[in-house]
């Protein structure tokens, strides 16, 4: 199953929380608060048996055994008293770019399925060698095919044309998978667009203008709607209907954020909360929490985090999670040592 794959997919497991790792704390660069670095994706399953047999029979991934994740962090983080999970690190190589798979107890979840026209959706984009035996792999599965015609389509990319389908797994949660060419395919990291999460957007430019001026985070693409008949089709989307994006690589990783905008149907935007099944988005380390937090206030953003404000998720771990402009779920921390907090005690004082 591994040869699938153009980007190899390696295990991993952490003993400490992810944000909690050194290497996931670059020092503050200044300036306004902004994301420093990608630390993973996010993907809550109802139970992670069905979810990880998806993975590894049509990805070749090979996830560790799953593990309880100790302390009342995730409890505040998602203000759910008694909440637990249960939780999963696979890591996908070259890319090194971190997914975390969760299941949730002691929480009322609620699975619904996004369409990939709507605000809020989100799809994992993966690259594969043999795009024919994922499909099959699906089919075999009984894994809901999105594309029209459930088979695979040409696109156009970067890179010029290549065969994408989009399938959901067992949560609902959609991987839009892309087949590289027999050159790519036996050249590891030759791509320059690997790993990515396509998010759909209720307006682009207002997106982009958002992510820019709340995260730090500068998207580029064509402002102007396209109508394509393939990716019309890759997404299920109906005749006529157009859509515009722009892209964002994500800081300290190789990995990209895709906004998505499409127009010419019904649309309506979509959210799940963390724990429920399907539902996805990303964490990142940022430079100044309290400064964005005071942002996002002013805007009347949704905090969701125990007394709709950051939590300690560690001794010296300040983390909140928010809701973006589009319904899509961001875990916003930031590592701040104690002698950095004595001294913000003092100067308070």
């Amino acid at each position: 199953m591994k040869r699938r794959l153009t980007l190899a997919l390696l295990a991993g497991s952490f003993a400490l929380p992810a944000l909690a790792q050194p290497n996931a704390a670059p020092a503050d660069t200044g300036g306004p608060p902004h994301i420093m670095s990608l630390s993973h994706f996010i993907h809550a399953v109802n139970t992670l048996g069905p979810t990880t047999s998806f993975y590894h029979e049509l990805f070749g991934i090979e996830i560790p055994p799953a593990r309880p994740f100790a302390g009342d962090g995730p409890a505040e983080l998602n203000n759910v008293d008694g909440l637990t999970l249960n939780i999963a690190f696979p890591i996908i190589e070259p890319d090194k770019v971190r997914m975390e798979f969760t299941e949730f107890h002691n929480v009322e979840r609620k699975g619904r399925q996004a369409l990939p026209t709507d605000p809020g959706s989100f799809q994992l984009v993966l690259h594969v060698r043999d795009l024919d035996s994922v499909v099959e792999a699906a089919k075999k599965l009984s894994a809901p095919i999105v594309t029209t015609g459930a088979a695979p389509v040409t696109i156009d990319t970067a890179h010029g044309p290549r065969r994408a389908i989009v399938i959901r797994d067992p949560d609902g949660y959609m991987v839009r998978v892309i087949e590289d060419t027999p050159e790519e395919a036996t050249t590891p990291g030759q791509l320059q667009e690997g790993v990515a999460l396509d998010v759909g957007v209720t307006n682009l430019v207002d997106t982009m203008k958002w992510y820019r001026e709340d995260l730090g985070l500068d998207a580029t693409g064509d402002t102007q709607f396209k109508s394509d008949k393939a990716m019309r089709e890759l997404v299920g989307a109906p005749a006529k209907s157009r859509y515009r994006e722009a892209s964002v690589h994500l800081p300290r990783s190789n990995a990209r954020l895709i906004f998505t905008e499409w127009r010419g149907m019904p649309r309506t935007k979509f959210h799940e909360r963390v724990p429920d099944p399907g539902a996805g988005g990303f964490v990142a380390i940022v430079s100044d929490l309290r400064g964005m937090v005071k942002m996002f206030r002013a805007q009347h953003i949704h905090l969701e985090s125990k007394g709709n404000a950051p939590i300690w998720f560690s001794k010296t771990v300040l983390d909140v999670f928010i809701e973006d402009p589009n319904g899509m779920n961001l875990e916003l921390a930031q590592n701040i040592p104690l002698d950095q907090q004595r001294q913000g005690e003092n100067s308070s004082n």
